[in-house]
C-alpha cells in the first residue's frame, strides 16, 4: 500500500474537495463551494487533505467553535459568542480508500488541533451512520440545550447526533 500524506488544504484543493463530497456523502449533506470557501478560509489550520498514490483519499474540515452550538449545514459560519471548542465540520473518505485507517488518522489530526489551540473539547455532528466510528475515536453523545442548536442539528437529518470528546 502506498504512503499516506496529510497536507494543509489550499484553495487549489476546492475542486477535489467538492468532488469527494459528492462521492462520500448523500446529496442532502452537500454544501455549496462558497460555503466551503468560507469555512476553509476562516480556519485554514483546521483543513487537511489526505492523499494516497497521488489521489485525494479524504479530507478533514474543522474550525474553532462554541461547545454546544451546532453550525448550520450549508451556511457560512457567521459569528459566535465565545470560542471554547474545536468543531470537526466534516471528515470524508473516498469510497475506494475506506477501511485503510485514513479516517482514524484524520480524526487524530483533529484531536491534535484541540491541543495545539489550547482547548479542552472537540465536537462534531455524526451523520450517515458514523456514530460508531466517532465512539471508537473517543467521542460521546452530548445533549444540546439551546433551541438554535437543536434546530441546526435537525438540519443534519434523521439520526444526526451531536458528539463531544474531552481531550
Amino acid at each position: 500500500m502506498s504512503e499516506l500524506t496529510i497536507d494543509p488544504m489550499t484553495e487549489a484543493d476546492f475542486d477535489d474537495l467538492c468532488l469527494l463530497q459528492a462521492t462520500a456523502h448523500a446529496p442532502e449533506f452537500h454544501e455549496r463551494s462558497a460555503v466551503w470557501r468560507d469555512k476553509i478560509l476562516r480556519a485554514p489550520s483546521g483543513c487537511w487533505i489526505a492523499r494516497r498514490a497521488g489521489h485525494v483519499a479524504g479530507y478533514l474540515a474543522s474550525h474553532p467553535w462554541q461547545l454546544g452550538a451546532v453550525p448550520a449545514l450549508d451556511s457560512p459560519l457567521g459569528s459566535i459568542d465565545r470560542v471554547d471548542c474545536w468543531h470537526i465540520h466534516d471528515l470524508a473518505i473516498q469510497p475506494r480508500f475506506r477501511g485503510q485507517g485514513i479516517g482514524t488518522v484524520l480524526a487524530a489530526v483533529a484531536v491534535d488541533l484541540v491541543r495545539e489551540n489550547a482547548m479542552v473539547y472537540a465536537a462534531l455532528v455524526a451523520v450517515q451512520g458514523s456514530r460508531p466510528f466517532w465512539r471508537r475515536a473517543g467521542f460521546r453523545s452530548f445533549e444540546v440545550s439551546e433551541v438554535g442548536a437543536r434546530d441546526a442539528l435537525k438540519g443534519y437529518g434523521e439520526g444526526a447526533v451531536y458528539m463531544v470528546r474531552r481531550v
